[in-house]
């Protein structure tokens, strides 16, 4: 019997979920120009949008075994490391 990678879940409202084979969230989207659910973006992160962006409404969220990243509604990318430190802008 072949176990599952991932599992992905879309809500009528469009949202996306993507979970691992041990049911942990990889990562979450929220439709275009739609912002995530509060509280799917760690607390230690989105205290620090403001000062990293004119725009603080994120529209996803992928995490691994590195860290964080999140796409913004204006598109810019950001990356943290797993302790939450901000690590920059990606291209």
């Amino acid at each position: 019997m072949t176990g599952a990678s991932s599992y992905d879940v879309l809500f009528a409202s469009g949202l996306e979920i993507d979970f691992d084979a041990d049911g942990n969230w990889t990562d979450v989207d929220a439709p275009r120009g739609k912002v995530l659910p509060a509280g799917i973006v760690p607390l230690e992160i989105e205290e620090q949008l403001p000062d990293l962006s004119t725009t603080t409404g994120v529209n996803e969220i992928s995490r691994d075994i590195y860290g964080y990243e999140l796409e913004l509604i204006n598109g810019q990318e950001l990356a943290f490391d797993t302790t939450y430190k901000f690590l920059g802008f990606l291209d």
